[in-house]
């Protein structure tokens, strides 16, 4: 027994993603369609078109496929590709529409406009910190590219220390955090090895008990 898939063809108009169509009917992989449009039989042949001969007969479908449709109150859908021609065909030949097959992904940048810096200024730091910052937040290892804008301008010395100086005193985050974990273990090694001395000496003065 044949399984076809029912829906509500008013909410379909718009949808964006993966489609998956049922022989004579196919997409191209991972391609994405747009549902563009959706007519009923009445609407088609009143432009004047078969039905049966353009979206049945030519694709090697029978009359009896064509009054089962027609009986079912399917209609004729417009599915749009950004890259490739329009796919027209009876609803009855989706198999799976977007909200039940796929979750559309999109390739998200972030970006950062620091403004003029000096051409010296090594911003491997600052890049290092954002990776950590996002792959904390969302769990993504991302690709952080350091870009810089046609403009270029010059600054006289006293403009270049003014600035610096302003730079410099707006630094809240000088160190990675595996710099301030091997400056703490670095500490702690120090306050252990005067406690060590100190028990030691507190032994040989036999202030113990």
């Amino acid at each position: 027994m044949e399984v076809r898939l029912t829906f509500n063809s008013s909410n379909l108009t718009g949808t964006r993603g993966l489609y998956s169509l049922k022989a004579p009917f196919s997409t191209l992989p991972n391609e994405l369609y747009e549902c563009g449009a959706i007519r009923f039989f009445k609407d088609v042949e009143n432009q004047g078109l078969n039905v049966f001969k353009r979206y049945y007969e030519a694709y090697g479908l029978t009359q009896t496929d064509y009054q089962r449709d027609q009986a079912a109150n399917v209609v004729i859908v417009t599915l749009i590709s950004d890259t490739k021609a329009p796919i027209y065909l009876p609803s009855s030949y989706i198999l799976a529409f977007p909200g039940l097959t796929s979750v559309l992904y999109q390739h998200v940048v972030l970006s950062a406009s620091l403004g003029p810096l000096p051409t010296t200024l090594d911003l491997t730091f600052v890049k290092d910190q954002v990776a950590a910052a996002i792959a904390a937040t969302t769990g993504v290892t991302p690709e952080v590219f350091e870009n810089v804008a046609e403009s270029t301008g010059a600054v006289t010395p006293e403009q270049h220390d003014a600035l610096e100086a302003a730079r410099q005193a707006a630094i809240t985050i000088s160190t990675t955090d595996r710099a301030q974990y091997l400056e703490e273990r670095a500490k702690r090694i120090v306050l252990q090895e005067k406690l060590t001395a100190l028990e030691q000496l507190v032994i040989a003065e036999g202030l113990l008990n």
